[in-house]
């Protein structure tokens, strides 16, 4: 059904200042119009003060770093760029310095909204860019090898991908190990080899490709070759609270091309954060090292990691410190294998870290609390001998939650394990897909290593005081859960909660050997029954998991062969434990009868959330539309805004809103735009779920 909006005009008291920024200052062609802005360097020798909004405009290329320390508390100060003119701050490579691209460490209340469309699709607005997204200057095609072998000749410590740091100048692929590499090989830079150096591709007997030579390097969309940069910061945030960040783009910080490429981990940052009530939601980060920070009630929501070494990383070292609650929620997080050293065990690949000890070791006093990790969905090819593990708790993190999580290792193995340590843990309804061991094997050999290399340890490797795993899927690998004696840190012994109503599959590769209970393999479910105490737990030899979407086919053991969790969600908050009532699609489950396990239910009805009630509109006399509207009917529904301006074609323009209101601040005085809102469930939503549209409002804008 489709709802009216309500327009309730109201006028504030005050009238809020609105403030143009561009790069030199003067009359520039920004949010739809020709506005007077003043300098870049104005505008950092300003306090910008709360209730203000300052706009950015058109291509930026020195930092952002402004005086004072921002709002008060219901005052901020926004900072937000021009959609318009695309507004983004790109620097030349080289320059991006370590103290941040965006420097906003000692300010507290403000809101910096990049305004990007939220999609990776080269739109600029939002951006902020140490150098151009690169292109492999370098890539050799269609290669057969029916017999004999071709050879790429270039400098010592060449880099290829796929393939391996060579540590001879030659990369030799004959007729038996072409399959491995998928026909193609990118050449690439890195740190022991100058970008512009030349290589050749030469086949013999039966070889041939397309390309026999060519430049090394990752080519700026200019033409140019871009400079790898190391210790660079995008978004420096340390120091200051309450604050939100989003629909920002962090790009190409350090393009990583190579496991010849050594880095200063944890640089680059994308983001450096530190303080209390933070937000970090509907961003996209892509090329970095580490996102990284510490503080209470942090939320990391709706955001995209892309060819990452840590998308999100916290921590406390000193005695007697602890953290808490955290929301990492509704993320995905792909792609690290570009990110590999070449040594095993030299830095590690993770989604979330989160660590708490102090010089090395456990300490009680010091701990990170209340963690939510929930509908988050991890992908991709990790790589082959660097990753720790998806979700990395390391010594104390206690009162955890992770549920509704896709993690899907199917690319590569999963070193260590997808979840790893917790004390208190409760691990629900999530879905594990990992890969044979012949798969490990060829993937880990085609990237030069040897098989050993290949350990495929379990899925998940779990000890905790206090361990609640129930209604999760896990299917392909060699083995598939492992519950250690004790918690990561090793100075808590695991106790179980509650451990039934699981679904294993298709495990146990050459050691048929499933399951592992503290250290001892366990070939059977019956053996792993005695052992663990599980109860109502299924084993099929078959997967019956579909691969990339992680849904259950038809006739699946794990359709209805979960526990209902229904009281322990019901009333609780969302963002939080709430959530759990819902799937990974935001479908609701059932509130009696059985659930199915895994993060997303197994219905083939279309799912269609109700549309979003009235929506009410309240304008000011500062530029700004505050749009607010009630709840819609159903949990797990987000909302996203469409507008028109004069006329124009709806354009997205915030999307992941699971708030009942949104302000839209890049509006201008005297103009007519007109509102959509749309509910929907999170995505990525199967091809069951569908949105529902809200009817049209027409505003004047702030008269």
């Amino acid at each position: 059904m489709r709802h009216i909006f309500a327009v309730l005009l109201l006028c504030g008291a005050a009238l809020a200042a609105t403030t143009y920024i561009s790069q030199s200052g003067g009359s520039v062609s920004c949010a739809g119009g020709t506005q007077t802005t003043i300098s870049l360097a104005t505008f950092n020798a300003s306090s910008p003060s709360g209730g203000n909004t300052y706009i950015f405009c058109g291509n930026l290329t020195s930092v952002i770093a402004p005086a004072g320390s921002g709002g008060t508390t219901g005052n901020l100060v926004t900072l937000q760029f021009d959609s318009a003119s695309h507004a983004n701050v790109s620097m030349s490579a080289g320059n991006c310095p370590i103290s941040g691209i965006i420097q906003l460490g000692s300010w507290s209340y403000y809101t910096l909204n990049g305004n990007s469309t939220g999609a990776d699709d080269g739109d600029l607005t939002g951006t902020i860019r140490c150098m151009a997204q690169g292109t492999p200057a370098a890539t050799i095609t269609n290669i057969t090898c029916s017999a004999g072998t071709a050879t790429v000749t270039g400098p010592s410590a060449f880099g290829f991908t796929p393939g391996n740091a060579a540590t001879t100048p030659n990369l030799v692929i004959s007729g038996n190990s072409v399959s491995a590499y998928n026909t193609t090989i990118t050449v690439l830079g890195n740190s022991n080899v100058q970008t512009g150096t030349s290589f050749t591709f030469t086949p013999s007997g039966g070889c041939a490709g397309t390309g026999s030579g060519g430049t090394v390097g990752v080519l700026c969309p200019s033409g140019s070759f871009c400079t790898d940069t190391t210790a660079a910061t995008g978004l420096y945030l340390s120091g200051g609270s309450n604050y939100t960040v989003e629909n920002m783009k962090v790009y190409s910080l350090y393009v990583h091309t190579s496991v010849a490429d050594l880095f200063n981990q944890p640089y680059p940052y994308a983001v450096q954060w530190l303080g209390n009530n933070i937000t970090i939601t509907g961003n996209i980060f892509k090329d970095f090292g580490w996102i990284i920070g510490e503080g209470n009630t942090i939320t990391f929501s709706n955001n995209q990691c892309i060819n990452f070494d840590h998308c999100f990383a916290s921590g406390v070292t000193a005695h007697n410190v602890n953290y808490g609650p955290y929301y990492i929620f509704d993320n995905t997080m792909s792609h690290a294998v570009t990110w590999d050293t070449g040594t095993t065990g030299a830095y590690h690949h993770d989604g979330v870290h989160l660590f708490a000890y102090v010089s090395g070791a456990y300490d009680a006093t010091t701990f990170i609390h209340d963690v939510y990790m929930y509908n988050n969905h991890f992908s991709g090819n990790w790589g082959p001998i660097n990753v720790t593990a998806h979700i990395f708790q390391e010594y104390n993190i206690k009162n955890v939650w992770i549920f509704n999580n896709l993690f899907d290792c199917s690319a590569n193995q999963c070193d260590s394990g997808i979840v790893y340590g917790g004390i208190n843990m409760h691990f629900w309804n999530n879905t594990l897909f990992g890969i044979t061991e012949a798969g490990c094997i060829a993937n880990v050999t085609a990237y030069g290593y040897s098989s050993g290399e290949c350990n495929n340890g379990a899925l998940t490797v779990t000890g905790s005081t206090t361990l609640s795993q129930q209604n999760n899927v896990w299917t392909t690998g060699e083995i598939l859960p492992e519950i250690t004696a004790t918690d990561e840190g090793g100075s808590n012994p695991t106790t179980i909660a509650a451990l039934s109503n699981n679904v294993y599959m298709n495990g146990g590769g050459t050691g048929g050997n499933p399951w592992n209970w503290q250290g001892t393999p366990k070939s059977s479910i019956s053996a792993w029954n005695t052992a663990s105490g599980e109860t109502n737990d299924v084993y099929s030899a078959t997967n019956t998991v579909n691969s990339g979407t992680l849904t259950l086919q038809a006739g699946s053991p794990a359709i209805g062969a979960g526990v209902n969790l229904h009281s322990t969600c019901n009333g609780q908050p969302n963002p939080g434990l709430g959530a759990l009532c819902s799937d990974y699609n935001g479908n609701s489950r059932p509130s009696s009868g059985a659930w199915d396990a895994g993060a997303i239910n197994s219905s083939n009805t279309v799912t269609t959330p109700p549309a979003p009630a009235t929506m009410f509109v309240q304008l000011n006399q500062q530029p700004k539309v505050e749009l607010a509207w009630d709840a819609s009917t159903s949990q797990g529904v987000n909302y996203s805004i469409f507008r028109s301006v004069a006329g124009s074609p709806f354009k997205l323009i915030k999307t992941g809103l699971s708030d009942l209101s949104w302000t839209d601040t890049d509006v201008i005085r005297g103009t007519k735009y007109t509102y959509e809102n749309q509910a929907y469930y999170p995505p990525p939503c199967n091809n069951n779920c569908k949105s529902v549209m809200s009817d049209q409002v027409n505003v004047n804008c702030c008269q």
